[in-house]
């Protein structure tokens, strides 16, 4: 429970853009810890985007990560881990409700595209337009992700 802790002390007053991941990584790293892959790729994404890049600033431009599931899953076998994602559903699209951001950016292909970001819109946001979707930095998708959220960063933000 300290992950949702710390994740809630970065939480913004209002969410502007909604980082969607599946869960925190299963070997303890954390991306409000500062010491996970998507922590160094976005940090990285920014800078190639000549945008300052800390926790801080992450929380002060109106930018909130959100995980579906509450516990790591990326260990889990494929149906168990899918299942774990769709339950996660429900919850995600109430806080969306609640917190109505302007854009939703999926982080992870496959079955958070599949589960996640074409339910996200169903539920009223345009892809490439409000709602995006990049892989996850990892088996060598890192220079992917940058280069797409590099990308969708100068599009989005002044």
């Amino acid at each position: 429970m300290q992950h949702e802790t710390i994740r809630k002390n970065y939480k913004p007053h209002i969410v502007k853009i909604l980082f969607v991941g599946e869960s925190r990584p299963q070997g303890g790293t954390f991306f409000y810890n500062g010491d996970s892959n998507l922590y160094k790729y976005t940090k990285q994404a920014f800078e190639q985007a000549d945008k300052n890049f800390s926790l801080e600033h992450f929380k002060q431009y109106g930018y909130w990560l959100y995980d579906v599931c509450d516990m790591p899953v990326n260990g889990l076998p494929y149906l168990e881990r899918r299942e774990q994602i769709r339950l996660g559903l429900p919850r995600l699209l109430l806080n969306i409700k609640e917190l109505r951001p302007k854009y939703i950016i999926v982080v992870k292909k496959g079955d958070m595209r599949e589960i996640i970001f074409n339910k996200v819109c169903e539920h009223g946001y345009i892809d490439r337009e409000t709602a995006f979707n990049v892989p996850f930095p990892a088996c060598g998708r890192q220079t992917e992700y940058q280069n797409e959220l590099s990308a969708i960063i100068k599009k989005i933000i002044n």
